[in-house]
């Protein structure tokens, strides 16, 4: 039986976020479970050195979650919705031209990484102009 246990959620009505993170100390152990609202979620334990400790990595972990949006909330209220997907819209693109990253030190523009071998390893090649 934790000694004590936090249910946080976070969702949007918008149909982002719909999610929830709970935190359970028990003695020196911290459990965390994660995921999406009516789902299983992921479970990760770790053990501190005293129930000091774990209560203290409990409660950094609630605040980080609460200052990202998460608030407390009651386990099994909310139900589970389904994903939703965001629909893509592509455009072709206006460019006439692919842009220049970078010169050789002769002028040529590189569109890309120059990979190089040299006797200390694998490694950029060497940037002349930034231009």
């Amino acid at each position: 039986m934790p000694d004590a246990t936090t249910y946080l959620e976070l969702s949007e009505d918008s149909g982002g976020s719909h999610k929830f993170y709970e935190v359970g100390v028990t003695g020196n152990a911290v459990t965390i479970s994660y995921g999406r609202i009516g789902e299983q979620g992921q479970v990760r334990t770790a053990t501190y050195a005293d129930s000091a400790k774990a209560s203290a990595a409990a409660a950094r972990k609630i605040g980080e979650k609460i200052r990202k949006g998460y608030a407390p909330a009651v386990l099994g209220v909310r139900r589970r919705r389904p994903v939703t997907r965001r629909q893509i819209v592509s455009t072709r693109s206006t460019a006439s031209q692919a842009p220049v990253l970078w010169r050789f030190a002769s002028g040529a523009p590189a569109f890309g990484s120059s990979w190089a071998r040299s006797t200390r390893g694998w490694g950029t090649g060497r940037v002349m102009s930034t231009r």
